[in-house]
């Protein structure tokens, strides 16, 4: 009997100490992400999310998806419509803001 393995599903950070690292999706379908060696500029801490919620939380620091099968399944967005062409109807728009001086809260 094969025992099922991990996946890798994307590439992002730690989130403790934000190096570089590989997601990876684990045989229960939830997302891991090991830190490499403090030598080789991490910091050694492994995450494990255990639920939907923390997978979105993991799926926010995934940088690239190896598939687009991946970001739909766990980033909790559905993913990018592959198959939508913009049409007319997709214009621009130019969202006003109010933009605030940070010294004394006036609108400038």
């Amino acid at each position: 009997m094969s025992e099922v393995k991990s996946v890798v599903v994307g590439y992002g950070s730690c989130p403790i100490c934000d190096h570089p690292e590989t997601v990876k999706a684990n045989k229960k379908g939830h997302l891991y992400i090991y830190c490499s060696h403090v030598a080789d500029g991490g910091c050694q801490v492994g995450t494990t999310s255990r639920s939907d919620a923390g997978d979105e939380r993991l799926a926010a620091r995934v940088r690239k998806w190896v598939k687009p099968e991946y970001r739909a399944a766990f980033s909790g967005d559905g993913g990018a419509d592959l198959d939508h062409e913009p049409d007319d109807d997709d214009d621009d728009e130019i969202l006003e803001a109010e933009i605030y001086d940070d010294d004394d809260d006036t609108e400038i």
